[in-house]
């Protein structure tokens, strides 16, 4: 009895011990019967771009079976159940549809999940870096993200950076080997110039690349967000050489370009006034003084000039008749002037010398005596 004794105590000692190790085992048992989905959150689709979503259930025990109990999926999107289930497809309109899936597992626990799935338009083609908050003092990464790819292939992207920036390096990324994108890059003063050649479309808001970069100076460096025609540039074709989106710098086109060209203006020849008298007539009767100045031209018609008297020589006795002098002229519409009525010995027009007649003398009665 006092041999069995010992043997009884160790064999109560080893039992308790295998019960106590099998405690901690229970936790990870308990937790493997949570049964869920692997996605809480399924995203944004876009028109006319290929979406996929995976709903595919997570704990419990397999297999399992998914379905949709409840709600539509978008126009374009289908559902597939399993225990890899998934929705897909390429939406093609724009809406937001609510949703129930329910899956069951090989135990008959039932887990259900409300889902909600957007579908929105394609942001602009382009390429948008991802910038960090603040300054910049030492050498940065900065992922490059491409938005609304709609299948492109090729794409020729330009940044515009600041003055004292310096590119160090431009790495290519992607999910996956084949849809990793090749890239050539250089700057080139201000500009960061790359092109791209993809194998496969990306997906939106994808990364394609990693941008390093510091100042080229002690100097700290600022990044401004990048706006698409001034500070970037783009341009991305398919498959088939399309263009998708071509957006070119801004021409800065010289002053006189601007519009047509603006001529001086010229100050224009004063008219004469239709006050003013024109210039006084001379009269073919008589001839200008050449020792009395010409009258100033008044704004109201000259007066009638006095008569002058003929220069023509006349013989002693004789008295020339007066020479009536020019009519007023029209201001507006000058006439020749008309001559006077009363009738006149029209003057000769160069002057002619008269001999006095000669005068006989009688030789008797001369002075000489004879």
């Amino acid at each position: 009895m006092n041999r069995l004794f010992p043997a009884l105590v160790g064999a109560t000692l080893l039992l308790s011990a295998c019960g106590s190790g099998s405690t901690p085992s229970a936790t990870p048992t308990s937790s493997r019967d949570l049964l869920g989905f692997s996605s809480a959150s399924l995203g944004t689709a876009y028109v006319g771009e290929s979406y996929s979503g995976s709903v595919a259930p997570l704990g419990g025990t397999g297999p399992y079976s998914v379905r949709l109990t409840s709600g539509t999926l978008p126009d374009g999107l289908k559902f597939s159940g399993g225990s890899s289930a998934s929705i897909s497809g390429t939406p093609t309109a724009t809406g937001s549809a609510t949703f129930s899936l329910e899956v069951v597992d090989a135990n008959l626990s039932v887990k259900s999940q409300t889902f909600n799935l957007s579908v929105a338009e394609l942001p602009p083609l382009d390429f948008v870096p991802k910038l960090p908050g603040g300054e910049l003092r030492g050498e940065t990464r900065i992922p490059l993200n491409v938005q609304g790819p709609r299948g492109v292939r090729a794409a020729h992207f330009t940044w515009v950076l600041p003055d004292n920036a310096q590119v160090t390096g431009v790495q290519s990324l992607g999910g996956t080997d084949a849809g990793r994108p090749i890239v050539f890059w250089k700057q080139s003063g201000h500009n960061l110039i790359l092109d791209f050649g993809f194998r496969l479309p990306p997906k939106n808001a994808s990364q394609v690349a990693m941008i390093s970069l510091k100042p080229s100076n002690n100097q700290p460096l600022t990044l401004v967000p990048v706006a698409s025609g001034s500070t970037s540039f783009v341009l991305a074709l398919d498959g088939a050489g399309k263009v998708l989106r071509e957006v070119k710098p801004q021409e800065v086109k010289p002053p006189n370009a601007a519009g047509p060209a603006i001529q001086q203006p010229v100050s224009p020849v004063p008219a004469a006034s239709d006050s003013a008298a024109p210039a006084p007539q001379t009269s073919p009767d008589k001839a200008a003084d050449p020792a009395k100045p010409a009258d100033p031209v008044k704004a109201e018609p000259a007066p009638t000039a006095p008569a002058v008297p003929d220069p023509v020589a006349q013989p002693p006795g004789d008295t020339a008749p007066p020479v009536t002098g020019p009519s007023k002229a029209d201001p507006v519409n000058p006439e020749p002037a008309i001559p006077d009525l009363a009738p006149t010995d029209p003057a000769p027009t160069d002057p002619v010398p008269v001999d006095p007649a000669p005068v006989k003398t009688d030789p008797a009665t001369s002075g000489d005596g004879k």
